[in-house]
């Protein structure tokens, strides 16, 4: 219950359930704060789960004279109710609630009190860095105490907010884990909503609503920081139960904002012009009383705050917090032809998934035509009739939508991301709609080895967006992801494709599928078309009035994937026996500026967490350079191999491979990378194994050597395990492609335009 009377301070508001050793660390931080005299703050920890808490609290309250309140209750995971028992608790008339594992600067308490008293009825927000590596065992409790600073050398990725936080609807950015607000304001706005139960999310966001409802102001605070403490990641099960907290956060706020929000997280902004020009319409065409008794929703409804009606019928319609087919007669007004594309598209996939017919007031021939056009954007042909003054339309067949969501492999796999984004390319060039994301959170292309050209990247990066309103999207990403621990939260769905570019052999036939039976499958074949069609095209804008000066005998391959991996000691070995003959031959061996790739993975993480997150790839590559200098070194060719390590577009190592007279892959894996099919469009001297997927048409392009297989973990010298053990690596020979580096420059004769052509049309066919 409310308490009546409170004096000037700080009640800090702990919930926790079953984190006593986090918790620990988070009171070492809480009882050493520098505060000025005569400022008053107390802890309150309220533990409803059944581990060492109320030990670990007792040990605070008997060594410090920090005044800390723990109360017990039953076991509960109702986040709202347990904040709620918190503030009931509370002497202060600032209430500062911290989650159980964050770590807070000495001025923490001081900076949050005077921040409220600069402004009354203030939302004060704190910016996390969330630690990748801590342990307070390693560190000393002396240290946190006493140099807390030493925190911002530890492995950390950065608050998300800090890069999307603006001054419009900043309820949007309030999170409890670190949120102080006055008392009266906080009582004001009904407290955390218990009604979110157990459910995970939207609780705080839905208070943060209500505060701006009653008039706060907001602030984040960007100049200091708390550290959020690293442990287990959010359950699955986690995940997938927001969907009942984003209904109810959607039922009792029946705002456009909020609908937005759910749909399209902070992005939407982006529709502000489109969402003003709909207002407008709406207000002079608002739903009349006989739409308001016979439609069970009216969808384009864009109320004002100040004049928000909650009425559950009325909804923007971007999402909408109804099952399936569960109405039969939804009427959309006309501040819908008013909106945004994608907001359009989102509209009207919702009211079609919740209805299967669907009404406007009686339209013309020319928005009849763009109804069925955003139809069939979303996925479904529709038909029309006329009645009462009004146009229905009526779902009839269904099929795949225009839209399409990729994900993009890492930018230190440059040849798999290049393959990726000219698909990309490829399917905005014929209408499609993309949203592109990769793992992690890079927005650009601009700085990947073997990139497309400027032009191209710049209009795929528009595309970077990991939130996709209510459309019924399709999926295409790699096989090779699902055998990664990365959590994709990818449905098994016949939406999704699912891309067979497996580097290696996989031999296990019962792992095809990998819990995706459901997708469409795309065979590596299709993959390797697809690779041939992005050489082809990179060739094609390739100026053929740049002077190239092609030296004889000069041999270049391209080490992008690892000195194993990619065969390099055996061309070392192959080019050591052929310079026997030909003493005036040259090896350029092309491989990524990995430092400078670096920098763009993972865009949020301090230096110290890429560090750490990128080390054992680091690691690789580095013992992977230090292998081939030695290898170089011992074979004495020094003066005869040529190392270039730089991040290029694929327009300069068309160039580069142009510049040579061979081309040699001997990978131990079977993708064949684009610079292959480049090299053979080049009419260059092209020597691969037999064990290559290269396509049919080139085999008699190409010198073909033949290759054994071995152990995946022998062959590659890696640790043997569960997962790599169902595959199979492959070794040139050797001899065979000594003697190919010898021979003269072999003529490509391929019809590569007509195969082009043929196998462009026959993919996009499938592909739809």
């Amino acid at each position: 219950m409310k308490k009546v009377s409170c004096i000037h301070g700080v009640s800090v508001i702990i919930p926790t359930f079953n984190r006593a050793s986090y918790l620990y660390s988070t009171l070492i931080c809480l009882c050493n704060q520098h505060i000025t005299e005569g400022l008053e703050y107390e802890i309150i920890i309220v533990d409803s789960g059944n581990d060492d808490t109320e030990r670990v609290v007792r040990m605070f309250q008997n060594g410090t004279n920090v005044h800390i309140v723990y109360k017990k209750i039953r076991k509960c995971r109702n986040r709202s109710l347990v904040r709620n028992t918190g503030a009931n608790l509370a002497r202060f008339d600032i209430l500062c609630f911290l989650d159980n594992d964050m770590l807070t600067p000495p001025d923490f308490i001081q900076r949050h009190y005077d921040e409220h008293q600069k402004q009354k009825h203030l939302v004060v927000m704190g910016c996390r860095r969330s630690l990748t590596e801590f342990d307070i065992c390693a560190l000393g409790e002396d240290t946190l105490r006493n140099n807390f600073d030493i925190l911002e050398n530890l492995p950390w990725y950065a608050d998300e907010r800090l890069e999307l936080y603006e001054d419009k609807d900043q309820w949007r950015f309030v999170f409890s884990h670190t949120l102080s607000i006055e008392r009266d304001d906080f009582y004001k706005a009904g407290q955390f909503n218990v009604e979110f139960g157990e459910h995970w999310g939207f609780e705080d966001l839905e208070l943060g609503f209500n505060l701006m409802q009653t008039g706060c102001a907001f602030l984040l605070i960007k100049d200091s920081f708390t550290y959020h403490q690293p442990h287990f990641s959010q359950s699955r099960r986690e995940q997938h139960a927001t969907s009942h907290n984003q209904n109810l956060f959607l039922e009792l706020h029946n705002s456009y904002e909020v609908e937005l929000y759910t749909s399209f997280y902070t992005d939407y902004r982006k529709f502000d012009e489109s969402i003003e020009r709909a207002k407008q319409t709406f207000k002079n065409n608002p739903p009349t009383n006989y739409e308001k008794k016979h439609f069970e929703r009216i969808l384009g409804c864009i109320y004002e705050s100040t004049d928000m009606q909650k009425n559950s019928r009325f909804q923007l319609g971007s999402y909408i917090p109804v099952a399936d087919g569960k109405c039969r007669k939804i009427l959309i007004l006309e501040s819908f032809f008013e909106l945004a594309r994608l907001l359009q598209v989102s509209v009207l996939s919702e009211a079609f998934r919740i209805a299967d017919t669907v009404y406007f007031r009686k339209l013309t021939e020319d928005f009849r035509n763009v109804i069925q056009e955003i139809a069939k954007e979303c996925g479904f042909s529709s038909r029309f009739s006329e009645c009462n003054g009004y146009t229905s339309f009526t779902k009839e067949e269904k099929f795949d939508s225009l839209y399409y969501s990729v994900l993009i492999p890492e930018v230190y796999s440059p040849e798999k991301r290049y393959v990726y984004s000219y698909l990309c390319k490829l399917l905005t060039e014929h209408n499609k709609r993309l949203f592109l994301s990769d793992l992690h959170n890079n927005k650009t292309f601009s700085a990947n080895d073997l990139r497309l050209n400027d032009k191209d990247v710049q209009k795929l990066n528009t595309d970077f967006s990991n939130y996709f309103g209510a459309v019924k999207f399709q999926h295409i990403h790699s096989f090779s992801r699902l055998h990664s621990d990365a959590n994709l939260g990818l449905p098994n769905s016949e939406l999704n494709y699912v891309i067979h570019d497996n580097d290696f052999s996989l031999e296990k036939s019962g792992l095809y599928f990998r819990g995706m039976q459901k997708s469409k499958h795309v065979s590596s074949e299709i993959f390797s078309e697809l690779t041939f069609m992005s050489a082809y095209d990179a060739c094609m804008d390739y100026k053929t009035d740049d002077k190239v000066t092609v030296t004889s005998n000069r041999i270049l391959c391209f080490m992008e994937n690892g000195y194993l991996e990619d065969g390099i000691d055996l061309i070392l070995d192959a080019f050591f026996e052929s310079r026997k003959e030909r003493q005036d031959s040259f090896l350029t061996i092309k491989i990524p500026d990995y430092k400078s790739l670096f920098e763009y993975a993972l865009p949020f993480h301090n230096e110290a967490s890429k560090e750490r997150k990128l080390f054992l790839v680091m690691q690789k590559f580095e013992s992977d350079y230090a292998a081939l200098m030695l290898r170089i070194h011992g074979l004495g060719l020094d003066n005869s191999v040529r190392i270039i390590s730089k991040n290029c577009s694929i327009k300069e190592a068309v160039f580069l491979i142009g510049s040579n007279e061979k081309f040699v892959f001997a990978s131990r894996g079977c993708y064949v990378p684009p610079e292959v099919y480049i090299a053979i469009l080049l009419k260059k001297q092209v020597i691969v194994s037999s064990h290559h997927k290269i396509l049919p048409e080139f085999h008699e392009s190409c010198c073909i050597v033949n290759s054994e297989k071995y152990d995946f973990s022998s062959e590659l010298k890696v640790p043997r395990s569960c997962m790599n053990s169902v595959y199979y690596a492959y070794r040139c020979n050797v001899t065979e492609i000594g003697n190919c580096l010898k021979e003269k420059n072999f003529i490509n004769n391929s019809e590569c335009l007509e195969l082009y052509e043929h196998i462009k049309k026959e993919f996009l066919d499938n592909l739809r």
